[in-house]
């Protein structure tokens, strides 16, 4: 690239972005039950039988999950703005613009790290790419998948020690 190097953006993009941060703020808000859902998430992956407190539309990790991704998403708009050449970098000292490579760098580490670890977790819980593939995904004009109650997104008790989503009884 050269310097007249423009951002990949359409004019729509921004804006898009903000309205579905916005739109879904409300809904990542961690309340008593998400902090006890994550206290109690280990023993959920080690496949215990506990008792998980009901999540409302995303259960706790899935909240901690959306504000770290924006985190290092906003990270990584800051520090590209400073680094930006010929636009912005010459505005910031040399020592801000190696600072912004660094946590740059680091941001989108940290992100792909997210992204690449709940595609992990998606594909490791059992019934969750059945319940993607077969029902779509809840909230979208799609089915529920069995286990969750249409309309709210909340689980259902499927029996004992099964309370994970997408999980059912194939009889």
């Amino acid at each position: 690239m050269g310097t007249d190097s423009a951002p990949l953006l359409r004019g729509r993009d921004v804006p898009d972005f903000i309205y579905q941060v916005a739109r879904l703020w409300k809904d990542n808000r961690m309340t008593r039950a998400d902090w006890q859902w994550v206290a109690k998430a280990p023993a959920v992956m080690m496949k215990r039988d506990v008792d998980v407190p009901e999540p409302g539309r995303f259960n706790g990790g899935q909240k901690i999950l959306f504000k770290l991704l924006l985190l290092f998403m906003l990270l990584l708009l800051a520090s590209g703005i400073m680094m930006w050449r010929p636009y912005f970098a010459h505005q910031f000292a040399i020592d801000w613009i190696r600072v912004a490579a660094l946590v740059h760098a680091v941001s989108a580490f940290f992100l792909v790290s997210l992204v690449l670890g709940h595609t992990y977790m998606v594909l490791w819980t059992p019934g969750s790419m059945f319940a993607i593939t077969a029902y779509g995904v809840a909230g979208l004009g799609q089915t529920s998948p069995p286990g969750l109650v249409p309309g709210s997104h909340r689980r259902q008790r499927l029996g004992a020690g099964d309370h994970r989503v997408g999980r059912h009884d194939p009889s």
